[in-house]
Formats: structure tokens, sequence, C-alpha cells
């Protein structure tokens, strides 16, 4: 694996095959940009303010948080992309934006919805072998 095999070239490298959930959102918390093709950089990194790189076309067709920079396939695009993402005219767009994808209060959002609803108002369709 060519990122491994660098992490023990360069001592600024780190390889962790696997942060688990707690680490890696703890990771996302105090990182200064997330760079990949990861889904996780589409639908979470707006909850941590932190500005993504997406990197080509295996995110395509999802809905993007306003904190999100596509480039292609292209070592220039994205060395470009690292120092854009950096810049406060960029940061402006997206700080205090919620994320299109939730704010991480779904389950109290529900919970309260059923506690709401009258269930007894509901229509129902019975069964013909009732």
């Amino acid at each position: 694996m060519v990122l491994q095999q660098l992490s023990t070239q360069y001592e600024d490298i780190h390889f962790v095959k696997n942060l688990g959930k707690f680490r890696y959102y703890s990771m996302m918390k105090y990182a200064d940009i997330m760079l990949g093709n990861s889904s996780s950089g589409i639908i979470e990194a707006q909850s941590y303010h932190l500005p993504v790189i997406n990197v080509g076309l295996r995110q395509e067709g999802r809905l993007r948080n306003k904190n999100v920079y596509d480039v292609n396939v292209d070592v220039d695009l994205i060395l470009n992309a690292i120092e854009e993402v950096q810049q406060n005219s960029f940061k402006k767009i997206y700080m205090n934006e919620t994320n299109i994808y939730g704010d991480g209060h779904s389950c109290e959002k529900i919970v309260s919805f059923i506690k709401a609803t009258d269930f007894s108002k509901l229509l129902y369709k019975k069964s013909i072998f009732e």
C-alpha cells in the first residue's frame, strides 16, 4: 500500500488502518482540510465546519454542502484547491450554514413527532380476512 509505505519514509505522514468511529470524528473536529473522495466529506464534514476537497467522480450525484470543493484527479488542481479552501473567502461561504443532511438531532425530532401524533385519527386499511 502506497500510503503505508510513505508513512515509513516521512515522519509527518502517519498511517492508521482504522481509526474507529470515535477517533475518526475527533480527527474531523481538529482537521484543517479533508482531502479524498469519501461520502463522509460530502455528508458529515459540514457539521464540523471542515472544508472538503472532493477528488474525482466517486461522489457524483450526491447533494453537496457549501464546504465541498470538487476537483478532477489532477495534482495541480488538487494543490490549487488546497490553497483555495484555506482562504477566508471560501470559509465564509459555509461557516454559518447548517448541514443539508441534518443537524445531529434526528432521533429527538422523530420521538417528538411520534409523541405529538394522534394515532387514533389515522386511517388504516382493514384486511379482507378480518
